[in-house]
Formats: structure tokens, C-alpha cells, sequence
């Protein structure tokens, strides 16, 4: 949920956007912090990165529950905001659609 909430709201995925390998992105997602850097991010709120940030915790006792992000104000409240998505995150999760299409063919390509 924690990647799916990322991916939409920030046109990447969290860990390992890079990476060419199954292994280089479970090692991101061990080894890496979880970032908001890109431009998209600014556009989007705290409660939604708070959000974002619990269901993406690596310690397992820490990580948000589905009822912990039922429960999240951006979720049960009325605080997200009503206008559209940044045209730069849509863009992005073009871009990252059409890369790992790229990177599909060139697999079965090699294999």
C-alpha cells in the first residue's frame, strides 16, 4: 500500500527506481532511507507523507497496520487536498511505465 500511496503521489517508486536487478531494489529497500526529494513532493501535504513514511517503516513492530492507515487523518479526514495532481508526477509515472517496459524486453532479450 505504502509503495502504491508513493508511486501515485510522487510518480516514482520508493527504493531502487534505478535499479537493472530483483536484488539491487530489495537492498535499496533494506539499505536506503525513504526520501521526498523530488519536485513533486512539494506540492504534496505532510499527512500524506507521514502517511506514506508509516506504511513504508522498516521495523515491522513501527510499521503502520491497514487499520493505523485507515485510521491516518488524510485518509479519514477531510485534509487532502481537493485540486489536481502536479502534471510533473503524472509525467514521471509515464516515464517510469515506459522504463520498465524498456527494461522488460531487454531482459527477455538476454534471457
Amino acid at each position: 500500500l505504502g509503495v502504491n500511496l508513493y508511486l501515485l503521489l510522487g510518480g516514482t517508486v520508493p527504493f531502487g527506481a534505478k535499479a537493472q536487478k530483483a536484488t539491487e531494489v530489495y537492498k535499496s529497500i533494506q539499505r536506503d532511507k525513504l526520501q521526498f526529494k523530488s519536485a513533486a513532493w512539494a506540492s504534496i501535504s505532510g499527512h500524506a507523507r507521514e502517511l506514506i513514511a508509516g506504511l513504508l517503516e522498516k521495523d515491522p513492530l513501527k510499521r503502520y497496520t491497514l487499520d493505523d492507515a485507515l485510521a491516518h487523518p488524510w485518509v479519514n479526514e477531510d485534509i487532502a487536498p481537493d485540486h489536481p495532481i502536479d502534471r510533473q508526477v503524472v509525467l514521471s509515472m509515464y516515464n517510469f511505465n515506459a522504463q520498465n517496459k524498456l527494461r522488460k524486453a531487454a531482459l527477455r532479450l538476454v534471457a
